[in-house]
C-alpha cells in the first residue's frame, strides 16, 4: 500500500489477530510507506499502544494521537522511536482535565523522543507529559519548531543561568504550563527571538498560578516587546484552578497586549459557585484597551448564575469592538430586557443606547437563563432578541451556553 498517506483507526483487532500480525511481519512495519497516522482512541487503548509498532515506519513525518487518559502515553511515546528521524510534527494529546502524577520513566522517554527528533525540519510537539531541563533547552533551539507546549519536569532543579541567549527563532504557538512557583524558569519568554510568534496559551494548575505564574509570564513577555506581536491568547485553568475566579486583576494584567485579535479566558464555574468576577467596568475596560478583537470568550461552561453585571458591558462591547464577530461571555440575560416593560426588579438599568453602534457581531453565547426554561416567559425572550438586534444589527445567532436560541441561523 504505497499511496496511503493517512491511516485513521476506526476498527481495534482482537489479542489473537495482533499475535498473527507480529508473527506475519516479524515487528517491521506493516505499512512501510505510511507517511502520517491520525488515531483516536478507544476505551481499548491497551490494543491500540500494542497494534502501534506494526505501524509506525521509517517514513513517517507526522503523528497525532487522541487519548482518553494518559495512562498509555509512555507505549505511545516508544512506539514512535524509529521514526525519530523523519518525524516532523508530534501531538498527543488527551481527554482527561485532571491528568495524575508522571512517572520519571515517562519524563525520560518524553525527553528521549524530542533529543532525537532534533531535526533541522522538525516543527510541531505537543505531548502531554513533562520534559527534561536538557530536552527544554535543545527544543528551543531547533530552527524550524513552530509549535510547542512546555511543561517543565518540576522535580528537576531549575536554573536560567544556561538559558540562551536567542530562544525559539521560528516559534508561533506556544503553549506553557504555570505553576504557582513559576519566577524563574519562566523568564525564557523575554528571550524569545520569533519574529513570527503570535499564539499564547498558558494553562493555569493551581489557583496561586494567576496571581503569581500569569503576572510573571506576562511581564517576560513585556520585557522582550513580544505583547505587541501576540494576536491570539488563550488562558486555560487546569487541575485545582478550574474553579478560578476571574475578575479585574486578570484584565489589569492583560490589558498590555493591546494588538489582541482573539482572547479567551476558558474559566469554569463549579457547583456551588460562579466563577465570574468581572464587573461592567471591569469589561469596558478590556474591550477599550483591545480595540482588534475579532473573539472574545470571557468563560467556557457558563453556569446559570446571575453575575454582577447587566446590559452595560454590552453596551460597551458595541460600541468599542468594531471587529468582534464572535463572543461568549456571562450575562444577566434578563436584565438585557430591562426597560422593555415597566418592571421594578430592573429599575436601576439603563436603556440600550439608540445611536448607531459599528460591532459586526454575528453570534453571542450566553449563560443559562429562566427566560428560556419558562413558557411564560416567552414575551421576556423576545424582548431580549429584540434587544441584542438593537446593539447588534448584524447578528445571526444567539444562544445560551445550554443551546436554546434566541436567535436561531437555521430559521
Amino acid at each position: 500500500m504505497r499511496e496511503l498517506a493517512t491511516f485513521t483507526h476506526t476498527v481495534l483487532p482482537s489479542e489473537m489477530a495482533l499475535e498473527l500480525l507480529f508473527a506475519r511481519f516479524s515487528g517491521s512495519p506493516m505499512l512501510p510507506n505510511i507517511r502520517s497516522i491520525e488515531w483516536f482512541g478507544t476505551e481499548e487503548e491497551r490494543h491500540t499502544t500494542l497494534i502501534l509498532p506494526l505501524l509506525v515506519s521509517p517514513l513517517l513525518t507526522n503523528f497525532y494521537y487522541y487519548l482518553e487518559d494518559t495512562s498509555h502515553t509512555r507505549a505511545i511515546v516508544s512506539a514512535l522511536t524509529p521514526a525519530c528521524n523523519s518525524l516532523r510534527s508530534i501531538i498527543i494529546v488527551h481527554s482527561s482535565s485532571h491528568p495524575g502524577p508522571e512517572s520519571p520513566d515517562l519524563v525520560q522517554e518524553s525527553s528521549a523522543l524530542l533529543l532525537k527528533c532534533g531535526s533541522d525540519q522538525f516543527r510541531t510537539f505537543v505531548i502531554g507529559s513533562p520534559l527534561s531541563w536538557k530536552a527544554f533547552l535543545r527544543a528551543s533551539q531547533l530552527p524550524s519548531l513552530q509549535c510547542f507546549a512546555v511543561r517543565p519536569d518540576w522535580t528537576e532543579p531549575l536554573s536560567n543561568a544556561s538559558l540562551p541567549a536567542a530562544m525559539f527563532p521560528s516559534i508561533q504557538h506556544l503553549c506553557i504550563e504555570v505553576h504557582d512557583a513559576d519566577s524563574v524558569w519562566l523568564q525564557f519568554l523575554a528571550r524569545i527571538s520569533s519574529n513570527g510568534f503570535y499564539f499564547l496559551t498558558i494553562e493555569l494548575r493551581n489557583a496561586a498560578a494567576a496571581t503569581i505564574g500569569l503576572p510573571a509570564a506576562l511581564k517576560h513577555l513585556r520585557s522582550a516587546g513580544l505583547h505587541t506581536t501576540l494576536t491570539k491568547m488563550v488562558i486555560y485553568p487546569q487541575g485545582d484552578s478550574r474553579g478560578l475566579e476571574v475578575g479585574g486583576t486578570i484584565i489589569e494584567h492583560l490589558l498590555p497586549l493591546n494588538q489582541l485579535e482573539e482572547l479567551d479566558i476558558s474559566f469554569i464555574c463549579n457547583p456551588a459557585e460562579c466563577c465570574h468576577k468581572l464587573s461592567d467596568e471591569d469589561i469596558e475596560k478590556l474591550v477599550k484597551g483591545m480595540p482588534k478583537l475579532e473573539y472574545l470568550a470571557l468563560g467556557d461552561n457558563l453556569c446559570c448564575g446571575r453575575p454582577d453585571n447587566s446590559i452595560k458591558n454590552l453596551t460597551a462591547i458595541a460600541n468599542h469592538c468594531k471587529y468582534l464577530k464572535g463572543l461568549r461571555i456571562h450575562i444577566n440575560a434578563e436584565a438585557v430586557i430591562a426597560g422593555t416593560f415597566d418592571r421594578d426588579e430592573y429599575a436601576d438599568e439603563e436603556p440600550v443606547p439608540r445611536q448607531p453602534v459599528e460591532c459586526p457581531l454575528l453570534t453571542i453565547t450566553f449563560g443559562t437563563s429562566a427566560i428560556l426554561t419558562q413558557r411564560e416567559r416567552q414575551r421576556d425572550a423576545k424582548a431580549l432578541a429584540s434587544k441584542l438586534s438593537q446593539l447588534f444589527p448584524h447578528l445571526i445567532e444567539a444562544k445560551t451556553a445550554d443551546e436554546r436560541y434566541l436567535i436561531d441561523p437555521y430559521l
